[in-house]
């Protein structure tokens, strides 16, 4: 699965490369979430696998419930936020994943127990080129998750608190039930 999604990734960045300036349309479908998180995390599992004390968790409240995504961008976008969370710790740490529904939409929540975000700083983050913490990084990810997520008629939000984690909430509305 990993391998499939770089091969996305070098793919979109030739279509890119090969027609800058042309917008190429995302490939939307409706699809259960919750089979397409549970396949990530268990590649984070394997990735992390060595470092102690790390957890990666995941609740569903049901597994019909579908959106209309990318879903190889959906999935990206979780394996980026995963893996920020794994930044973040010092040491051990809690990565927890949750999928519920609300009021006709779909909240997807990434939550760990890291170091947080000052709040000087968090309300920068999802813009284009700001990052926090990551030596080398570009500040990309969040504003493509961002970007990807309102595409399909949602929103990406950052919560965090110095010293007790943070939490990335994607709202996407829910496909409608046959």
């Amino acid at each position: 699965g990993a391998i499939g999604r770089m091969q996305g990734i070098a793919d979109d960045l030739l279509a890119r490369y090969r027609a800058p300036g042309i917008a190429t349309k995302p490939k939307v479908e409706t699809c259960a979430l919750a089979g397409l998180i549970d396949q990530i995390l268990a590649e984070k599992r394997l990735q992390h696998k060595d470092k102690t004390g790390i957890k990666i968790e995941f609740s569903a409240a049901g597994g019909g419930l579908k959106a209309a995504v990318d879903p190889k961008e959906l999935q990206r976008i979780i394996s980026n936020l995963v893996n920020n969370s794994i930044e973040a710790f010092p040491g051990a740490g809690t990565v927890a994943v949750s999928l519920a529904e609300a009021g006709g939409m779909l909240l997807v929540e990434i939550k760990d127990d890291g170091k947080g975000i000052p709040p000087e700083i968090l309300a920068r983050l999802g813009q284009k080129g700001e990052t926090h913490g990551k030596t080398g990084g570009t500040g990309l990810g969040l504003y493509h998750a961002r970007v990807s997520v309102e595409s399909w008629g949602g929103s990406l939000k950052i919560e965090s608190e110095p010293g007790k984690g943070t939490a990335v909430v994607i709202t996407l509305p829910a496909a409608a039930r046959p």
